[in-house]
Formats: structure tokens, sequence, C-alpha cells
């Protein structure tokens, strides 16, 4: 009798942190109510092709979808900042990377009469040191938000999430991305 969200992964991208879902779930509870990271109830591999996760049902949008209406005012932007880093601490301690920190990967609700983040889409999550390149060659995660060392395919730790988190911090406080250009590339 839970609302939950249901994602289905692309079992080649989702990687070995989806074949045993017991590690996700249990990094995602640990600190049960007060956590900042959207809690994986189950994941399951449906054939060998697909992945299907299990995840609690946020109310609210993401940072992305708040942004629309500017910039955050500073203390909102400070709280949430607080919020997410205590996340990526969850994540990290558990040897976690996240590998996709971005405006539309964190959910935005209310607890205490202020704002919560919660971390949120863990299909490209990794154990750290993990390489950042698939079979056929791609490289994962959003351009615009990763860190030079992922973007050019090498094996990333915590640091790439703390740039990640850096470029949200930059668009949070000044309503605008930190890079922009003419392409991706």
């Amino acid at each position: 009798d839970l609302p939950v969200f249901l994602k289905v992964l692309d079992a080649d991208l989702s990687g070995d942190l989806f074949a045993e879902p017991r590690y996700l779930v249990e990094t995602t509870s640990a600190d049960g109510g007060e956590s900042n990271l959207v809690r994986v109830h189950d994941a399951q591999r449906l054939g060998d092709e697909y992945v299907l996760v299990a995840m609690e049902f946020v109310e609210g949008g993401s940072i992305l979808s708040r942004l629309t209406a500017g910039s955050f005012p500073m203390m909102e932007a400070v709280g949430a900042a607080v919020g997410i880093l205590h996340g990526l601490g969850q994540l990290h301690s558990a040897l976690l990377v996240h590998r996709d920190i971005k405006p539309a990967n964190v959910l935005l609700t209310q607890r205490y009469g202020r704002i919560w983040p919660k971390i949120t889409d863990f299909g490209l999550a990794r154990f750290k040191g993990a390489t950042t390149i698939t079979k056929t060659g791609r490289v994962l995660g959003t351009a615009q938000y990763m860190s030079p060392e992922q973007a050019h395919g090498h094996n990333i730790d915590q640091r790439s999430d703390l740039f990640s988190f850096g470029s949200v911090l930059y668009q949070m406080a000044s309503g605008r991305p930190p890079f922009r250009a003419s392409s991706t590339l």
C-alpha cells in the first residue's frame, strides 16, 4: 500500500549495481526518513535486456522544474546544497558514485517547513573506480554537468560527483547552467 515510482533501465547501461539490488536498497534506506536519497525499494531484472526499479514516490518537482521560475533565493540554494551534499555523503560512504548529478536528478520536497532535496535516478551509479565507458564505447552522464575526467572516459571517484554538484549549485544560485556552448561537444 505504498506509492512507488517505477523505472525501467537498460540492463547494459545499469551495470553490476542492479545485478544484486540489495546493496542499493540498503544504501538508500540507511538514514530512514531523514535520508536525502530517494529510497530504492527493490530492483529486478526483466530478462537480459531490462531492469525494473521500484523507488520511493516523492511529492514535488525537481530542481530543474523549480528553475523555470528563476534562480533560488540564496538561503534556499544553501539549504538545498547542504541536503544534496548529505545525500552524496551517504552514497560515497557506500563507495558508490552517482555519475549523473544534475538539476533533473534532484527532487525537492518539504520537511520540517523547509526545502528537502532527494537525489534520484541511480541508473548510472557505479562502485568507485568503475569505468565510465560502456561496451559500445559511449561515455555515460549528462555532458553539461559531468567532470572533465568523466567526459574523457577515465575511471572516476566521488570527486566527479562533487564537480557535478558544483555545477548544480551554480545553476541554483544564478539561474543558468555554468557552461553554455553552441553544442554539447
